[in-house]
């Protein structure tokens, strides 16, 4: 450190507390800020990788009308009392969020939600679907019809169909393991918690894969 360093040092230690802060911060702020910045990031990475949800189940629901929550809530209580505890969080629940788009037209909003249909159908995160019948129809005319091991419409369960309420038909389809998922134990879990739910809710019992 050459003279006039030291000088100004030895002049700043001399600065009462205040203006020796005020020298501080011009010179240091954006270091600190940079700091604090940091530290939030690393504490809210940690936060999110305890604290987002993780469900036992993820079901994706596509129709073309809308469903009440209460028929939501209906069909998710009727499905949790079947369901294993995938996750060993010593809670059961299951994820299922309506995804709403009329088939009948070419539309923005009906190519948004045949996109995230496919793309949760191409990642196998949902390994189960309720689709109703517009839906249904896509996909069993498609490609994707071998991507479906069980299936059954939940009309043959009238009491249950009754607490959804749905306006028309819904079908429950359980998505079979891909061949890339076969040796997955996560997968396989995730896979007979769904053969579980749908055995029950169908009241056709169905053997899980080992």
């Amino acid at each position: 450190m050459d003279r006039q360093a030291m000088e100004a040092k030895e002049m700043t230690k001399n600065l009462p507390f205040k203006e020796r802060f005020i020298n501080f911060w011009y010179y240091r702020k954006w270091l600190v800020i940079g700091i604090v910045a940091a530290v939030l990031i690393v504490a809210l990475t940690i936060y999110e990788i305890f604290n987002v949800p993780r469900y036992d189940l993820y079901a994706g629901m596509y129709l073309e009308h809308a469903i009440s929550d209460e028929g939501i809530d209906a069909l998710i209580t009727d499905m949790t009392q079947y369901s294993n505890d995938v996750n060993g969080d010593d809670r059961v629940t299951i994820s299922m969020t309506p995804m709403i788009a009329n088939t009948e037209s070419e539309t923005e909003e009906l190519a948004a939600v045949q996109t995230r249909l496919m793309s949760e159908l191409n990642s196998g995160d949902n390994m189960m679907f309720i689709v109703d019948q517009g839906y249904y129809d896509f996909l069993m005319n498609g490609d994707y019809r071998e991507s479906f091991k069980y299936e059954f419409a939940l009309s043959s369960v009238p009491e249950l169909a009754g607490k959804v309420g749905y306006s028309g038909e819904l079908y429950v389809l359980v998505k079979d393991l891909y061949p890339s998922e076969e040796n997955n134990a996560d997968k396989r879990l995730q896979h007979n918690n769904a053969i579980a739910i749908f055995s029950g809710i169908s009241g056709h019992p169905i053997e899980e894969s080992n």
